[in-house]
């Protein structure tokens, strides 16, 4: 039989919300139809007769996803997770903190920041009940493609990118580097990596603390382009590196006729004699075209040679 309605005590919360969004993406194999179910409110918590065949519940009627009546603390949310067999997938893990932290310490609405407290999710959900109190389906469907949004990048990041760049390791399209940089009277040793990919978010998945905290991360584009990215939080000097890289590219089309200052090579934007690269100190990357190359001309680098200027500025340093 097809569910046709998710059954909630009160108003529809957090956890609530996080609990019908994994029944409606993940429960199709246990539950019929339920991705179309409507949300309603039972009153007084109790399920009613006519559609107790057809409903799931959550957080009412002592079933298994009501959290009221288990031993140990918890959430709806978690409940459904692991009734789905889905508790261990790390694109929920921050979904399912967030209902926890809600629902155990209300810490959506308790932020001491009064803007937090009315533009954070939670907030929000408090003030779609005010406004629409008889209406949860409405909230449900408001909340959803938040959620789905939500879930997409986390899979992306937790998932889907750490395959990818296992991929390239596994085909040789990954490099790495250690280099000993000199600060001031002190040696601190600089993560480089280089690879080639069109994947656009790999270069923030290898800066972050999942990824590697790569310091210095260079991707080459099958196009050709390559961009030159940093850590935000390290001290690298992006501008020797942007003067080598431009003073290569003018050597390897011939454009090097010793007339370019040093100290324009370094300068932040793009140069009007070498409109490959524009370097921009405010994100602290040096791009050949971004994200969207189109209309940059692909520099005559290679991999390599960008590898090789990277590291020559750290030594040189």
């Amino acid at each position: 039989m097809s569910i046709k309605h998710i059954i909630l005590p009160v108003r529809p919360q957090p956890d609530t919300l996080v609990a019908i969004f994994l029944l409606k993406k993940f429960g199709a194999s246990k539950f019929i139809d339920v991705s179309n179910a409507k949300v309603m409110i039972s009153p007084h918590g109790k399920v009613p007769d006519a559609v107790d065949e057809e409903s799931i519940c959550i957080d009412c009627g002592g079933g298994h996803f009501d959290h009221h009546v288990t031993d140990k603390q918890t959430t709806a949310a978690a409940l459904v997770a692991k009734f789905l067999g889905i508790d261990h997938n790390p694109a929920i893990k921050k979904m399912l903190a967030y209902a926890e932290r809600d629902d155990f310490f209300g810490e959506g609405i308790r932020s001491k920041d009064p803007i937090n407290r009315a533009f954070g999710l939670s907030g929000l959900v408090s003030a779609l009940n005010k406004k629409y109190p008889h209406d949860p389906e409405f909230i449900t469907q408001v909340v959803m493609p938040l959620f789905e949004a939500h879930y997409d990048e986390e899979y992306r990041r937790t998932v889907d990118t750490p395959q990818t760049l296992e991929e390239l390791k596994r085909v040789n399209k990954f490099v790495t580097t250690a280099v000993s940089a000199s600060k001031g009277t002190t040696k601190e040793t600089v993560k480089v990596c280089a690879f080639e990919s069109d994947n656009i978010h790999l270069g923030g998945y290898l800066r972050s603390s999942i990824g590697g905290l790569y310091d210095i991360v260079i991707q080459k584009r099958e196009s050709g382009h390559i961009n030159i990215l940093t850590r935000p939080q390290s001290e690298i000097d992006l501008a020797t590196i942007a003067g080598l890289v431009r003073l290569e590219e003018l050597r390897k089309t011939s454009r090097d006729d010793g007339t370019v200052p040093d100290a324009d090579l370094v300068l932040p934007g793009k140069l009007e004699f070498i409109p490959e690269w524009y370097y921009d100190p405010m994100t602290k990357t040096l791009q050949n075209g971004g994200i969207n190359p189109d209309g940059v001309p692909a520099t005559s680098l290679s991999m390599q040679d960008a590898l090789d200027c990277v590291t020559l500025s750290l030594y040189s340093k």
